[in-house]
């Protein structure tokens, strides 16, 4: 059977028969008829076995036989009781002696009948009570079934909005992490750049200074004499 070709299943509560998808009847869905979210069983609800045969059970005899029967009993009765009024003694003792066995037989037939009949009525109270019960419990596992896969899809949405939001909020961590750490960069390079633009300017004033120094050691220094001799 092809997965997407429909199947037939019933409610084990209302035995309202559905048809869908096998894959629609995986897990319990709400009855159409009775409306109880159930797990539908691929079973009617009519009883099987014993209990059709019991349900079934008929009499032998139908009506309008039992009828006939009783109808010719009368007759022979009636004929039995005018061959003993015109002396026919023998024939109706014959006809005596049939009816017994007869009757005899009958009820034989009947008593057999009705213990068959109390034996089929037991077993199908049985049958009945145990189906019943059969029932109560398939109902109770499936709405049992029910919750568990409702609380599990609870269980299951609450651990990924946990898990979504602790990624959120590790995201979040990471980049305020990195934020700071290239503003540190940036602070750091800032500070580099200060340093050495104030590194150079303190050389320059050295500098200029021990020009300015020599300058005028050189200057001081300086006599007529050394004037011409170096002109």
């Amino acid at each position: 059977m092809s997965s997407v070709e429909p199947v037939v299943r019933f409610c084990p509560r209302c035995g309202a028969k559905a048809k869908a998808p096998i894959e629609a009847f995986a897990g319990p869905q709400a009855c159409p008829s009775c409306k109880t979210k159930v797990l539908f069983w691929d079973v009617t609800k009519e009883p099987a076995g014993e209990v059709v045969e019991a349900i079934n059970l008929k009499p032998i005899l139908s009506l309008n036989q039992i009828l006939i029967a009783v109808a010719a009993s009368i007759a022979v009765i009636l004929i039995t009781l005018m061959l003993l009024v015109t002396g026919f003694v023998g024939v109706a003792f014959f006809v005596a002696v049939l009816m017994l066995f007869a009757g005899g037989y009958g009820i034989a037939i009947f008593l057999a009948q009705q213990y068959k009949i109390a034996k089929q009525a037991e077993q199908l109270k049985q049958l009945l009570n145990a189906l019943e019960l059969a029932r109560e419990q398939q109902t109770g596992i499936s709405i049992k079934y029910a919750a568990l896969q409702d609380n599990f899809t609870s269980l299951t949405e609450a651990a990924n909005r946990e898990a979504a939001e602790k990624q959120r909020l590790y995201e979040y961590k990471i980049a305020t992490q990195e934020e700071q750490f290239q503003a540190r960069i940036d602070n750091a390079l800032k500070d580099v750049k200060e340093r050495e633009f104030t590194a150079k300017a303190i050389v320059r004033s050295i500098a200029i200074k021990y020009l300015d120094e020599t300058k005028k050691i050189l200057i001081a220094k300086l006599t007529p004499d050394n004037l011409s001799q170096t002109q």
